[in-house]
């Protein structure tokens, strides 16, 4: 009998919203049913799974573990969008069951748009059929920013990216990856920049298996989208969620999903209230609002976030 796929999460109160349209999307595009883990900053009873995912015909078991490993100093968070969550990954070890060999790491900033699931199981097979722990898509730089990651972390080759991971967890306790990931953390905090996937690049240093780049489709690629692309990964700071990145390619691709399981059609997160609605004038006077799907509709969510 066949292992059902177990694919996690980690995310806090702030990235609910988009966790949960990550795991829409996926349960949607599913070809059979899968297990979710979720590794949460709070209590599993202050998080309300919604009724579209806990009813999901192809969701066969959702499990909400609270991080508990926080006497931790997570580098470079201050002044951030990114929160000690990115970090929990890390500690995987202490939060899945003895019994999964194989885990299926998602970041909730990633939204599937096809089916994906043989694709993942020719690359898990292909992983645990190899003597690496990981399997991730390698991160394209331009040649300065290359030499800047590889000098500051002092690592050879390749960098990976880490919102799409397939995870031999059987490998990793063997190899007690989770303690080695902490002491390099702790060796490297002045470093870090990228947060633990700099921590997770600078320890396999380039030892881990290439996954298809259609299994983390970076969103900034826009030019070379195709319709063999599976998920795609809203890399860097101008999130779908936020002005500075409503307009970008793809983002109506998240909106779409969070309207599953919320009322509002959009989802609008304000870092500052003042530059949020000078870019909304501009998007009218540039005309960008009319080339969303709802534009009416967007701004009636813009309104109701301001409150």
């Amino acid at each position: 009998m066949n292992e059902t796929l177990t694919f996690v999460y980690c995310f806090d109160k702030n990235y609910y919203n988009q966790g949960f349209s990550s795991i829409i999307s996926l349960l949607d595009t599913s070809s059979e049913k899968i297990n979710i883990i979720i590794i949460y900053n709070l209590n599993p009873e202050y998080i309300e799974i919604p009724l579209a995912i806990n009813s999901h015909k192809n969701l066969k078991k959702i499990e909400v573990i609270q991080f508990k490993d926080t006497n931790f100093n997570f580098p470079n968070l201050d002044n951030s969008h990114i929160s000690a969550a990115t970090y929990y990954r890390l500690f995987i070890d202490n939060y899945i069951s003895y019994k999964t060999k194989t885990i299926f790491y998602i970041d909730a900033d990633v939204i599937f748009l096809k089916n994906s699931i043989s694709l993942f199981k020719k690359y898990s097979e292909k992983l645990n059929n190899s003597n690496f722990v990981i399997a991730a898509r390698t991160e394209k730089y331009l040649s300065d920013d290359q030499n800047e990651v590889f000098n500051r972390l002092n690592i050879n080759e390749k960098y990976f990216n880490a919102g799409v991971l397939i995870i031999n967890l059987k490998l990793w306790r063997e190899q007690n990856i989770q303690e080695k990931l902490i002491q390099e953390m702790k060796k490297i905090s002045n470093l870090i920049i990228h947060w633990d996937q700099d921590v997770m690049n600078s320890f396999f240093n380039g030892h881990y298996q290439e996954l298809n780049k259609n299994l983390n489709f970076d969103s900034t690629d826009f030019n070379e989208i195709n319709d063999n692309v599976k998920l795609l990964h809203f890399i860097g700071s101008n999130k779908p969620w936020y002005m500075s990145g409503i307009f970008n390619f793809g983002s109506e691709y998240y909106h779409e999903n969070f309207n599953k399981f919320n009322k509002s059609k959009y989802h609008i997160v304000h870092l500052w209230k003042k530059a949020s609605v000078q870019q909304l004038i501009k998007s009218i006077l540039n005309l960008n609002i009319f080339k969303l799907r709802y534009p009416i509709q967007f701004f009636k969510n813009f309104l109701e976030s301001l409150k």
